[in-house]
């Protein structure tokens, strides 16, 4: 028995050798060691899109216009705000506020539906709409780590973006590029729609965004049309449809309210429940009764056209 532990004790010191050895080999033939694995996962999160932030564009009605207009109790009227570049999951890319209170996922506020992602810019309604957009090159060049590619789909970053805001009684909706993102009314929570319009730019938490040069909002052209209290809204409806090899022309009648051929543009789809998108070359001008709009003739395939104002 003595000999067998003496045994055993020797062949201990070889043992653990051999294994140190063999461990060694298996770390050194594997690609990269631990702290080159940290690194490739740090580039990896940068080739996705860069360095993200928390920063938020706003816009909204029935502010007071006496203080700043965030994600705080002081906050007033019926809001909206929206990331550039997405990645903020399930806490919301796209939000809609009452107030101080930003609306649930499940509120039934926004028409991405009423599931945990309805905010979340991967949801199919955001990411349909509005493919991922790559930074201009001069920007890509100055900002390598923070703008190495496209942002994702679902994001509005790096394109200009038609914005609107409807009130209409008590309910205000928010749209982009003809999109509905959301819809606030009284049933969600009192709120006025009296007062002050507003635009502006904030980071929902108290950091700063480690790419500042790059974390902006442009607004141009804000146009505010007042429909009237007591008017019709204006109705339009595509009245006939003209397709001749190189053009497509439609015919449209105004009924109610009033409307300038510059309020108007041509939208199509190849196929109902896809995104649409304006038609390239498209012009309008007046007529009696409404407005003619001629347009190139599609490549191939059949078109959906619609009339946006």
């Amino acid at each position: 028995m003595r000999e067998y532990f003496l045994r055993r004790l020797l062949l201990l010191f070889p043992t653990l050798l051999v294994i140190t050895v063999i461990v060694f080999c298996i770390t050194r033939i594997a690609p990269g060691g631990p702290l080159e694995q940290a690194m490739m996962e740090m580039q990896q999160v940068s080739l996705e899109g860069g360095g993200g932030s928390t920063e938020f564009f706003t816009a909204g009605v029935g502010t007071t216009g006496d203080h700043l207009q965030w994600a705080a109790d002081t906050a007033d009227g019926a809001w909206f705000g929206v990331t550039g570049e997405g990645g903020s999951g399930n806490s919301g890319d796209f939000r809609a506020h009452i107030g101080g209170a930003r609306q649930a996922a499940e509120s039934g506020a926004y028409a991405a539906g009423t599931t945990a992602d309805s905010r979340n810019n991967n949801n199919a309604h955001y990411a349909d709409a509005f493919p991922g957009q790559s930074p201009p090159a001069a920007q890509a060049a100055a900002f390598p780590d923070k703008q190495p590619r496209a942002i994702a789909n679902g994001a509005v970053g790096f394109a200009w973006r038609q914005v609107s805001i409807t009130k209409i009684g008590d309910s205000v909706t928010w749209s982009i590029d003809g999109v509905t993102i959301a819809t606030l009314d009284q049933s969600l929570g009192a709120f006025t729609a009296e007062g002050n319009i507003f635009v502006g730019y904030y980071d929902a938490f108290s950091s700063v965004s480690d790419n500042q040069a790059t974390s902006f909002g442009l607004v141009d052209n804000l146009v505010v049309h007042d429909l009237g209290a007591g008017d019709e809204p204006p109705v339009l409806e595509i009245t006939t449809i003209n397709v001749s090899e190189n053009s497509v022309e439609l015919h449209v009648s105004l009924a109610g309210g009033e409307l300038s051929p510059g309020q108007l543009s041509l939208q199509s789809t190849a196929a109902l429940g896809a995104a649409f998108a304006d038609v390239a070359g498209a012009s309008v001008e007046a007529e009696a009764g409404g407005f003619k709009i001629t347009a190139p003739a599609p490549n191939a395939g059949q078109q959906f056209y619609r009339v946006k104002f």
